[in-house]
């Protein structure tokens, strides 16, 4: 059996946390374009969107979803229980976040802020089960 340091272990979470959070993140940045899309047929307006503008966001979420996977790896040593308790812990964190910046006046969600903040506040989920 060959032991592993401290160093190693971190070294091998940052990693894995690094490339789960590069896809949760594509994976957000997709699903993001798949929400507005949603929620722009339910309010009423129009749904004309762009591929570079739906590559973007995918993208713009990898890079972010790498700073969210290296927050997951925090996450992860202080909540204890078997892989999907961390990771729901970090998605209602998530949650969180979302709550207390969607749906204000002039935002893009302003048809109907509720529905928004719902159909976001289940992706935000989503991506810290996935990571």
């Amino acid at each position: 059996m060959i032991a592993v340091g401290r160093r190693e272990r971190v070294r091998r979470a940052m990693a894995v946390a690094g490339i789960a959070g590069v896809l949760g993140g594509a994976a957000l940045g997709a699903g993001s374009r798949v929400v507005m899309r949603v929620f722009a047929i339910l309010v009423g307006q129009p749904t004309e969107f762009t591929v570079g503008g739906s590559l973007g966001l995918v993208v713009f979420g990898a890079i972010f979803g790498l700073a969210g996977g290296l927050v997951y790896v925090v996450v992860r040593r202080f909540v204890p229980g078997p892989w999907p308790v961390p990771g729901l812990a970090f998605g209602l964190a998530l949650v969180g976040l979302v709550l207390a910046t969607m749906g204000g006046a002039g935002s893009e969600g302003s048809a109907d802020p509720g529905l928004a903040t719902r159909l976001f506040a289940g992706l935000a989920l989503a991506y810290g089960v996935f990571t």
